[in-house]
């Protein structure tokens, strides 16, 4: 099993952080897996076997295009963020997994932000069972975290609520009293749809990119919020008798603005 990446970057202050992050190995499921950077001329190799697989099954059929998927894949560049694409490959060398996400350019009221607090996942499929969404999951949530970001966000199809709520995400107010007004039968017996069937998650575009998508198709919004770091007092240790009024003077001022 591999996980590959393409990430070209728009931004250079930003592009310098997240190449150091992706550059790097992740404890995932008990292994440590080392992401490998796509060459950019492989993207028509990755859309090929995509739609090779879409003939064989029925990848995402009735949720989503996969012609949405592929051409999201191939464009350059993304007004929204700093677009990142993670792809998994099984033993067997297919591509058993893809996710799209950004490191969006602007926070939760509209303004341009420098930092990459928040990120959006537009797309998770999987074509094949075999936990391979979770580990994609997984890799994305690590990454956001070494970047600092404050949350993910996602629009969920309903059959895949239990599963990002099993990888800590939750509904918002408003999604959640939708949610809940659901009969049951509308709802998934499992946390997975199904265990034989090839669209096994799906989360859709956020409504900014493509508004239409929250009027054509029954969606969630989800979050997930990394938790807060906790302040280091990195200069605090214990006072002895040994200090005399001016040591101990400076070891206030040190340990106040650390604390700050």
């Amino acid at each position: 099993m591999s996980v590959y990446y393409f990430y070209e970057g728009q931004d250079p202050n930003r592009k310098t952080i997240l190449d150091s992050i992706l550059d790097d190995s992740y404890a995932v499921k008990g292994r440590e897996i080392h992401l490998t950077k796509s060459d950019v001329n492989e993207k028509k190799h990755v859309t090929a076997e995509l739609r090779q697989i879409d003939n064989i099954t029925s990848f995402c059929r009735g949720l989503i295009d996969i012609e949405t998927i592929t051409s999201m894949i191939e464009e350059s560049e993304d007004t929204c963020g700093e677009k990142i694409i993670l792809y998994i490959k099984d033993g067997s060398e297919r591509i058993s997994g893809i996710m799209i996400f950004t490191f969006d350019y602007y926070d939760e009221s509209g303004n341009w932000t420098n930092s990459n607090d928040f990120i959006y996942i537009h797309y998770l499929c999987t074509p094949f069972a075999g936990g391979f969404g979770k580990i994609l999951m997984q890799v994305c949530q690590e990454i956001g975290k070494r970047a600092r970001a404050k949350q993910i966000k996602l629009l969920s199809t309903p059959p895949a609520v239990s599963f990002y709520k099993h990888m800590g995400f939750h509904l918002i107010p408003e999604s959640e009293i939708e949610y809940n007004k659901k009969a049951v039968t509308t709802r998934p017996r499992s946390n997975f749809v199904s265990r034989v069937t090839s669209s096994v998650f799906s989360s859709f575009c956020m409504p900014r990119r493509l508004q239409k998508r929250k009027q054509d198709y029954e969606v969630y919004e989800m979050v997930y919020k990394y938790s807060k770091r906790s302040k280091k007092a990195s200069f605090k240790r214990r006072r002895g008798k040994s200090l005399d009024k001016r040591q101990r003077s400076l070891y206030k001022k040190r340990t106040r603005r650390a604390t700050i």
